[in-house]
């Protein structure tokens, strides 16, 4: 990659090589194959599990990693397959220790445990990530390990009223909160909650608050930072913004929301928080506006209002 596509701003429309181009339509086939894309086709189609479908994709990593040693075409998504290597296995690896006796004696018997069995192995899994990923980038702006660039400025972009540049520090918060209350509202319409259940669930509410700031750091280095920090020198910030929030976008079919609407809207999340990171160059703003999203979305859980996957 060029250094001028390298660090191309967001948005921005340089036209790439050949060789570029090549690379790129290379990273959107990887991407998609490694998503949740099979697993969501598969099931839809044939309603049973995918448990083969790992070991695919466990293999088409492994063989661009052995690929990329002597094709120079793929030598630059190599630390992108390692990253994807790495989730992989560690999720795997909390999917078998979930399973496990002892811990389903200590975080089974009620959903605040439960939750926080889940994030607790979500959050270990995150901590080994942060290590490949500075092990390949060796460098705390670049992994996206600090909370934010000072003074950061949003770009003006056509579906948002930004005219002007304007400063991260003025525009997340309100951001945070318009898009909580966006999800507030299409949780009340998907499950509402009687108030029996509502008063039930209030003492949870410290709980919550732990809970989803644990998911929405977790997701955000896991989903975010780990795969734009390996491929944006590879297929540049705008085409790594659009496979980011692609990836995360299918990621979420079976959550809350559930479906293609789930999806749209988790994209399209994905797709202003990755902005967010790749402008502020940290995890602050993006972490902050996914944190208040999870407010919502995991006290409707503890309330039982809606459950992931469309029950």
């Amino acid at each position: 990659m060029t250094h001028a596509v390298m660090h191309a701003e967001v948005g921005s429309h340089v036209a790439p090589s050949t060789s570029e181009r090549r690379v790129i339509i290379v990273a959107w086939i990887i991407t998609i194959l490694l998503s949740s894309a099979p697993n969501i086709l598969w099931q839809e189609t044939m309603h049973r599990g995918t448990p083969w479908l790992f070991r695919g994709k466990l293999m088409l990593v492994l063989a661009l990693l052995a690929f990329s040693a002597f094709v120079r075409l793929l030598r630059p998504l190599a630390p992108y397959a390692t990253v994807f290597l790495a989730i992989l296995s560690l999720e795997r690896l909390g999917q078998l220790t979930m399973d496990a006796p002892a811990f389903l004696r200590w975080f089974t018997g009620n959903w605040g445990r439960s939750m926080m069995g889940m994030q607790l192995i979500r959050l270990g899994a995150t901590g080994t990530l942060i290590a490949v990923v500075w092990l390949l980038v060796r460098s705390r702006r670049r992994a996206f390990l600090r909370l934010a660039m000072p003074g950061a400025q949003a770009r003006p972009v056509w579906y948002l009223p930004i005219r002007k540049p304007i400063a991260w520090s003025l525009l997340g918060p309100p951001m945070a909160f318009f898009i909580a209350l966006g999800t507030l509202t299409f949780v009340l319409i998907a499950g509402r909650p009687d108030d029996a259940r509502v008063r039930a669930a209030v003492p949870l509410f410290p709980l919550i608050l732990l809970l989803a700031a644990m998911n929405s750091f977790s997701e955000e280095f896991s989903y975010r930072a780990s795969l734009l920090a390996t491929l944006r020198s590879a297929v540049g910030d705008r085409n790594a913004l659009l496979l980011t929030a692609t990836f995360f976008g299918l990621a979420h079919y079976y959550g809350v929301p559930y479906g293609v609407i789930g999806v749209c809207m988790s994209g399209c999340l994905g797709y202003v928080l990755g902005r967010a990171m790749l402008e502020s160059e940290g995890m602050l703003w993006p972490w902050f506006i996914h944190f208040l999203q999870d407010v919502v979305i995991f006290s409707f859980l503890a309330i039982g209002a809606v459950r992931p996957g469309g029950g």
